[in-house]
């Protein structure tokens, strides 16, 4: 609403005001002790101001008061020990500067249903009595379903009580300082949807009962920072496989390893699955080892997979993926990251029978072999297509053209032979191209102009012939690397239309002639790299106004220091070997 100022005190003689709402404004200041008056008062949202000092205690004496949000203001100092044995049902706290320990006051609120304390600098410890919220002794209807506490600077272990809020559904305690293992009753929440435990110092081994839990989430399972499961995903006799309501697995940075059990992929109800950063064979870093299996194909609901940075392989090294062809059955499939795998193989023409709904295929750094097929082009909705740091060879196919929908394509990193096919100009929506560290050769397309190719990063290699008239026109270029080719002739007046560039470098080239005095109105420019050309002539007057301007802060020509010599500018020849 945009008004400001502070409370006026005689706001508290509106006696039978039920509910007030002055969130979003920038009110600021101290709460005047007469809204205690407000009995009549149901609701009250005071987030998102500036409201500062102590959490009033006069808060208790409202004593109807079910929704009290006092999130995103500065408030400070302890959460005080108020008469909460009331009616509230929501308790929002988040985003203040309160300290101290989390009040063992607040196990009185028996009718608290949400308490969120995300982002506040408490430093204590979780208190034992929170497990008292657990149910209303005199109608047993469900009491705490959703505490938060995130990035609260929270300290000690998670209490063994916390198992006996059995009506929970949202149980946030990552990135505290929380130590020790955790506790075997959290294995009593079933009706847990949301388990967020990343950041911590947690340790020890998946308990049978913590997995017991896992049966009934339907929505995440958080990380856990040092995790550690036997190597076929079960503890006891329950199997992973046994998690039939699963939607989304969450799994990073956990270092696990061994293989990822079959029985995973008989989940049918997963949507997103994050095995990254482990020690698996089979998902990412997290040392996951083994095959990627066949039966993924059963994950018909799939959207996300990632299984980057692990040591996945395939069965036959030198043969296609056959898990690709499965894949096909994944008709929402729209992530697949791939990425730092050894995986091996060759991409089977079968990748034209992924879903159309793909828009991120990530498979760099896995050691694919053979050609790019043809058929990569009926990936029609395809964002982001990377395949660099492989062993790819070939030419890249003219059908790659027909990725409309393409904005980030990379292909550097590879063997790659032959020309730049010409039909790369019809990506309307490329913003990165990534060619650099094959074997390409010839011209640059001289059809890469702003109405075909705005491309913010531009690598490419191995061309010859000189720089297009036209190069000016690629004014969206931020980045343009077309260093260690065969380039030849004089460096284009018209470069100097990039305005909009950043990093420029022409580096190891044969590059002639004198260095143009347009490139001084490039004037986002902050490196030039011209070195090992065969320019002459001297260095232009007008660049030494980049530098004044702080804009241009590296500059190498001919020499190899980071800026040019004293009084460089308009007197220093160039010298070339």
């Amino acid at each position: 609403m945009g008004l400001e100022g502070t409370i006026a005190p005689h706001l508290g003689n509106l006696s039978f005001l039920v509910s007030l709402n002055l969130s979003g404004n920038n009110f600021h200041g101290y709460l005047p002790k007469e809204l205690a008056k407000l009995r009549r008062l149901k609701l009250l949202d005071l987030s998102y101001n500036a409201f500062d000092g102590d959490i009033p205690l006069w808060f208790g004496a409202l004593h109807k008061i079910k929704y009290l949000i006092l999130s995103n203001n500065n408030f400070t100092g302890k959460l005080p020990c108020m008469n909460l044995d009331s009616n509230l049902e929501m308790l929002y706290l988040e985003g203040n500067y309160l300290s101290g320990n989390i009040s063992d006051c607040i196990s009185n609120a028996s009718k608290l249903k949400i308490l969120r304390l995300n982002q506040n600098l408490f430093s204590g410890l979780i208190p034992n009595t929170l497990g008292n919220l657990s149910f209303l002794k005199e109608n047993y209807h469900a009491s705490l379903q959703e505490f938060r506490a995130m990035v609260c600077k929270i300290k000690g272990t998670i209490p063994t009580e916390i198992g006996s809020l059995s009506n929970i559904r949202i149980l946030q305690l990552a990135q505290n300082e929380l130590r020790g293992s955790i506790p075997r009753s959290i294995g009593n929440l079933t009706t847990l949807k949301e388990l967020c435990l990343e950041e911590n110092s947690l340790e020890g081994k998946i308990l049978h009962l913590i997995f017991k839990l896992i049966f009934w989430l339907t929505e995440v399972l958080d990380a856990i920072d040092y995790l550690q499961a036997i190597p076929n995903l079960k503890c006891g006799e329950l199997r992973i496989g046994n998690l039939i309501t699963l939607e989304e697995f969450y799994a990073w940075d956990m270092h696990l390893s061994g293989q990822i059990p079959p029985s995973f992929f008989n989940i049918s109800s997963l949507k997103e699955i994050y095995l990254t950063n482990n020690s698996l064979s089979d998902s990412n870093r997290n040392s996951l080892s083994g095959f990627i299996p066949n039966t993924l194909g059963s994950l018909s609901f799939l959207d996300k997979l990632h299984l980057w940075s692990n040591h996945l392989t395939t069965k036959l090294p030198n043969h296609e993926w056959s898990f690709l062809s499965s894949l096909a059955n994944c008709k929402n499939l729209r992530y697949l990251l791939l990425s730092s795998n050894p995986l091996n193989g060759i991409l089977p023409t079968s990748i034209s029978n992924l879903s159309i709904s793909l828009q991120h295929f990530y498979a760099n750094g896995c050691k694919i072999k053979g050609a790019i097929p043809m058929e990569i082009s009926s990936l029609s909705n395809i964002i982001s297509l990377n395949l660099g740091q492989n062993e790819l060879s070939g030419s890249i196919p003219e059908t790659i053209g027909r990725l409309q929908n393409v904005q980030g394509l990379y292909l550097g990193d590879n063997k790659l032979q032959g020309s730049i096919p010409y039909n790369v100009c019809r990506l309307e929506k490329l913003s990165e191209l990534s060619m650099s560290g094959n074997m390409l050769q010839g011209l640059i397309p001289s059809c890469l102009e702003p109405k075909i190719y705005v491309g913010s990063r531009l690598v490419l290699n191995y061309l010859n012939g000189s720089l297009p008239l036209d190069i000016g026109n690629l004014k969206v270029v931020t980045y343009l690397n077309l260093s260690r080719n065969l380039l030849s002739s004089d460096i284009p007046i018209t470069i100097g239309g990039l305005n909009g560039l950043q990093i420029l470098s022409l580096s190891s080239n044969k590059l002639q002639g004198s260095i143009p005095q347009s490139l001084s109105d490039m004037i986002s420019l902050e490196t030039l790299d011209l070195s090992d050309n065969n320019l002459s002539g001297i260095i232009p007057k007008s660049l030494e106004r980049l530098f004044i301007s702080n804009t241009l802060m590296w500059l190498s020509i001919d020499w190899k220091e980071k800026s040019p010599p004293k009084d460089a500018f308009g007197t220093s020849q160039l010298n070339h070997s």
